[in-house]
């Protein structure tokens, strides 16, 4: 809230300035210079003259100057005046300037010399703490400036790394730009799948040893297998005849009958064959 206020009045100042500036003469703007009238100020202030001091230290303060110097001397003024939170208010302010300016000499110490008791040592608190957060102000941003700094080596590291992986890349899977005027088409080479051959044969592996004793095409391998298939033969042969049974009684019995029947019949009397003799010649009768 207290930096808002003070940019308001320090923009109200410059535009104050800025104002005068034009509608004041060379010869007067002199006499209106924010230094000569905070000088005038400041000897009258030495005078014991405090009227007279604050009038003119308010006049150059409105003129829009930046010196913290008039803010200190205006709070002394209210502190002699009885005014103590009016002057702490003067004293921020003025810290508050001389730690954003710091690079700007004011000469704030020489100034304030003979300003000695409790408005002294009031403002001077207010100076301490005025620059200590100034510094950790400060610190901060250099701390977050660093922080962005370490983000960027940690990008770049990373950026480093893929540009070494596709460096890698490209020596093991060279590009290869088909157009040559079309630097950004480029056609990845990737390798064939292999073609499986047309011959099964000349797929097969070849044969250990072991495996040609038992190839087809082995003259001994054929011998084998023909009789194999003999004996195979064989015994659908001897499965398909039908098997001798042991003959029951009843046939035992047909059998031994039909034995003695031709027993009997060879026991009838035989007959002689005739010859006959036909006297043919050259035969034998």
């Amino acid at each position: 809230m207290f930096q808002s206020k003070s940019i308001t009045s320090v923009l109200c100042k410059l535009i104050g300035c800025c104002t005068l500036a034009v509608f004041v003469s060379p010869s007067d703007a002199q006499l209106l210079d924010p230094q000569t009238i905070y000088g005038k100020g400041i000897h009258a202030f030495h005078q014991n003259d405090l009227g007279e001091a604050i009038s003119l230290i308010d006049e150059a303060i409105d003129m829009g100057t930046l010196d913290p110097r008039p803010f200190y001397y205006r709070g002394v003024i209210y502190w002699m005046q009885g005014d103590e939170d009016l002057a702490r208010e003067n004293f921020e302010e003025a810290a508050e300037l001389e730690a954003a300016n710091a690079g700007i000499i004011y000469a704030v110490d020489r100034s304030l010399e003979r300003v000695q008791g409790m408005p002294r040592v009031e403002l001077e608190k207010f100076r301490a703490e005025a620059k200590v957060r100034a510094i950790r102000s400060q610190q901060e941003a250099i701390a977050e400036e660093q922080k962005l700094l370490d983000e960027v080596d940690q990008q770049v590291t990373v950026l480093r790394g893929r540009m070494e992986e596709l460096d890698r890349s490209e020596i093991i899977n060279p590009r290869v730009d088909l157009f040559g005027d079309t630097p950004g088409d480029v056609l990845e080479i990737v390798p064939m799948a292999p073609v499986e051959p047309r011959n099964p044969i000349a797929s097969q592996p070849l044969a250990s040893p072991a495996d040609s004793e038992l190839s087809p095409l082995n003259p001994e391998t054929q011998a084998l297998d023909e009789l194999e298939m003999e004996l195979e033969e064989r015994q659908v042969a001897e499965e398909a005849v039908p098997q001798m049974r042991e003959p029951t009684d009843t046939e035992e019995e047909i059998e031994e009958e039909e034995k003695e029947k031709m027993e009997d019949d060879n026991s009838l009397p035989t007959f002689e064959e005739p010859s006959f003799d036909f006297n043919l010649p050259g035969f034998d009768n």
